[in-house]
């Protein structure tokens, strides 16, 4: 059975729930992203949550690093489109102090198991206007665990690259 791991942002460093698994890594294949918008329509006063899913499509285990938006090496950002043709005003803040990379910033996934983290957006973006947006997300992470080795004894092999999802669309009503 493939598996699914969900964790969920209610605000810039704010993790309810993760499983985890072992750190042992041979290689690192191919992955996939995928953004999962929850509704396709929503009043301006909704949440609106995209889930992001990132999923091991190789044929070995890979390392994916968690730890986006934290270190300048490992982004998660969403190019979302206004119903205007315009970009929205990002709104997040990281005011969160932490530490150093850790182990649990390093998730391995078997091949065709699946990483979801679900991405609250009108705390990242300004989404006012009335209509149809685009949303996808983008992946990139810069950081092999190289600098996580001494809290393993050995390098992490984490997956480096980056990735874009196909876009999605939403609707802001005018109720």
């Amino acid at each position: 059975m493939v598996g699914t791991r969900l964790i969920q942002i209610l605000s810039a460093g704010t993790i309810l729930s993760v499983t985890m698994a072992s750190l042992d890594v041979d290689a690192a294949t191919e992955m996939r992203l995928e953004v999962v918008i929850t509704q396709q329509s929503y009043t301006s006063v909704e949440s609106i949550v995209a889930r992001v899913v990132f999923k091991n499509m190789g044929s070995h285990t890979i390392t994916l690093n968690t730890a986006f938006n934290v270190f300048p090496d490992c982004k998660l950002t969403f190019d979302i489109v206004t119903p205007s043709g315009r970009k929205p005003v990002e709104t997040l803040r990281l005011l969160v102090k932490r530490g150093l990379l850790s182990r649990k910033d390093f998730l391995n996934l078997e091949r065709g198991e699946k990483f979801e983290v679900e991405i609250p957006l009108k705390e990242w973006y300004q989404l006012t206007e009335k209509g149809l947006y685009q949303a996808s997300a983008e992946y990139r992470n810069d950081n092999t665990g190289e600098t996580v080795k001494s809290l393993f004894g050995r390098k992490i092999n984490a997956w480096v690259g980056q990735i874009r999802s196909e876009s999605k669309s939403f609707q802001i009503l005018n109720k």
